[in-house]
């Protein structure tokens, strides 16, 4: 689907949808809970509705309503094939998960999650001997455990998703387990998963994010949780504010976990007209400063940002570039060729990226299938010369199925 933008004020209320990366983890561990979870504030994205077709099939007894999620924990999987279709994070925390079972199970994908090398988690999972088969690297992979406990190492410098995985699942180990990572990014998300867990009654001894010690034979016990909202939904609406509106959005923790509420340190730095609610944030336009940001924990933060970039007067940068490689698309090459055709240059130099402001001009632009890079399009487009006309914009069902349908009822 092509999707129009026409140049906007934005203005009003807006609640931002549930976290994705919190709704997924807590029904995963739901799913493997004695008793039965209520999980509010559910997501609605294909994300997560990916994730809850998963703990179905595992064999999860679940209830959904508008607002909520009801989940009986049972782990008796009814299929052998499990489709993560598009969702990273699903297919990541899973593979450990399934490999609980005696029971060969495949799990695969669709999208670009099929182009996504897959030997990290294969490697990782034969550590605790686990039977693991790649297709050539990649999907689908056939797992059978069941896991054991043990000592193993990894690599956490593509993402931290695997070792949330393994953190959720090494609890129900015969053994204890200590897994050391080596130079882990995304800390942030490790650190949410760790704390999700205690709500599930599952310790976790962290020391210092290198080496993790997990006790085996835990038992995880149902609980009523309450997804908070998504930071990473939350930057575009900021950023869209900044660049052209005065919005209030609610329905955030102002002292979360997720990683992407670091934009409200660099809001700080740049002086942005903003005042901090307890649910949440008021921000109106301002003239943008140019501005240095370090987003390697924060990877997600990077359209939003290039959008906020864009409108600044002089040159920003941003440090994180390669943890943009193995998204949805490759980022960093979609920012940069997307917004050359807005009318700015980014270059690319080592592990920084350099966007230099100015003004908007029309075109047609793609969003490679990748609902972020989407919506830093859309917002983009809000000081635009004139319309802006993205293709594929659809794929921000991933994440944030209400963008657009948000993004218009806030404009004037």
């Amino acid at each position: 689907m092509d999707k129009v933008i026409k140049p906007a004020y934005l203005h009003g209320e807006v609640i931002v949808p549930s976290s994705k990366s919190y709704f997924q983890r807590a029904i995963a561990m739901a799913q493997l809970s004695k008793g039965t979870s209520r999980i509010f504030h559910r997501g609605h994205c294909d994300d997560s509705r990916a994730a809850l077709s998963i703990i179905k099939q595992l064999g999860a007894e679940v209830y959904e309503a508008e607002s909520r999620v009801i989940i009986k924990g049972k782990f008796e999987p009814s299929s052998s094939k499990l489709n993560c279709h598009e969702s990273g994070l699903c297919f990541r925390m899973f593979a450990p998960l399934i490999a609980l079972h005696n029971k060969e199970l495949t799990l695969t994908g669709s999208g670009s999650l099929t182009k996504r090398p897959q030997g990290i988690i294969a490697d990782a999972l034969r550590q605790f001997n686990v039977k693991v088969k790649t297709t050539g690297g990649l999907l689908p992979l056939k797992i059978q455990g069941p896991i054991q406990g043990s000592n193993a190492k990894i690599d956490g410098s593509i993402s931290s998703q695997l070792l949330s995985g393994l953190l959720i699942a090494l609890p129900l180990a015969d053994a204890d387990s200590t897994v050391t990572v080596q130079d882990l990014n995304s800390v942030p998300y490790i650190q949410m998963t760790i704390d999700l867990l205690k709500k599930f009654r599952i310790k976790i001894q962290n020391n210092d994010n290198k080496q993790f010690f997990i006790k085996g034979r835990q038992d995880f016990i149902a609980t009523d949780y309450v997804v908070e909202g998504d930071w990473s939904a939350a930057s575009f609406l900021i950023a869209g504010a900044m660049i052209n509106g005065d919005l209030t959005i609610r329905g955030l923790n102002m002292n979360s976990l997720q990683a992407d509420i670091k934009i409200i340190d660099l809001l700080k730095n740049i002086n942005a007209n903003m005042k901090l609610l307890s649910d949440g944030i008021y921000i109106k336009s301002t003239q943008i400063q140019p501005f240095d940001f370090d987003a390697t924990n924060c990877p997600d933060l990077f359209p939003a940002l290039v959008a906020l970039a864009a409108h600044a007067k002089g040159t920003s940068t941003i440090k994180g570039v390669n943890r943009l490689i193995h998204k949805e698309s490759n980022r960093a090459l979609s920012l940069k060729t997307e917004f050359k055709k807005l009318g700015i240059s980014i270059s690319i130099e080592n592990n920084i990226m350099h966007i230099e402001g100015g003004k908007i001009k029309p075109a047609i632009v793609n969003s490679h299938n990748d609902h972020r890079i989407a919506m830093a399009l859309a917002i983009t487009s809000l000081k635009a010369n004139s319309n802006i006309s993205i293709t594929n914009s659809d794929c921000v069902n991933k994440s944030y199925p209400d963008f657009f349908f948000d993004l218009e009822q806030l404009s004037d």
